[in-house]
């Protein structure tokens, strides 16, 4: 279990870097420096463009991801079949992951639509949640104390908006500033308060995240 406990930190790690990368990607307006799929301007190797570079680097860092997710679904097979908890996301990765990759096709052949670049961002997260639970899983396992545990009320409204209003940078454009997309920050800092507007509808939840993130800006 130690080993797949690894791995899976491993493949977490690499997931959020790429899904880092993919942020540096659509902020810098890059998603067309290669108008092709799987192919870079018709060829293997990019060429001397810097936006070229910078798409390229997304599709290199996935296909060193995808190694690592693939890597993971032999792990768990191997060392955690009989644990289900762990061996049905390692099963269902891999599967996310094909749809992952279509999705990344269609942002190219499509020209970079909003809706689907959302899409393929939440795609991302869900990955990166499974694999995570995996390594909690792991570590469960193997005998320390982190055995996943149901969240509260509160941080499972914080967790809900957190998963809406990050996708939701993808739907708006690059240069705009998305004031929700703030608000995983200022959940993380004021968490009942948050909690308190989200569950009284989703204007004040806007309200509460718009003049929090106002004050931590000043205060910063």
């Amino acid at each position: 279990m130690t080993a797949l406990r690894r791995l899976a930190l491993a493949t977490a790690i690499g997931t959020y870097l790429l899904i880092v990368v993919g942020a540096i990607v659509r902020s810098t307006g890059s998603g067309l420096g290669c108008p092709d799929w799987p192919l870079c301007h018709g060829q293997f190797v990019p060429p001397p463009q810097i936006a070229s570079w910078i798409e390229f680097s997304h599709r290199f860092t996935g296909a060193a991801v995808s190694t690592l997710m693939l890597a993971l679904l032999a792990a768990a097979w191997v060392w955690a079949r009989p644990v289900k908890h762990i061996l049905v996301p390692a099963t269902a990765v891999p599967l996310l992951l094909a749809a992952q990759i279509i999705l990344g096709a269609w942002v190219v052949w499509l020209e970079t639509p909003s809706l689907v670049v959302m899409v393929h961002f939440s795609f991302a997260l869900v990955i990166l949640a499974f694999v995570l639970w995996i390594n909690v899983s792991a570590r469960a396992a193997s005998g320390n104390d982190l055995a996943p545990t149901l969240p509260s009320r509160d941080q499972t409204t914080i967790d809900a908006v957190r998963a809406v209003s990050a996708p939701s940078g993808g739907w708006r454009s690059p240069r705009r500033s998305p004031r929700l997309a703030c608000c995983w920050w200022v959940a993380s800092r004021e968490r009942s308060g948050l909690a308190g507007s989200a569950l009284a509808g989703p204007a004040a939840t806007v309200r509460h995240c718009r003049s929090g993130a106002a004050r931590w800006s000043t205060s910063s």
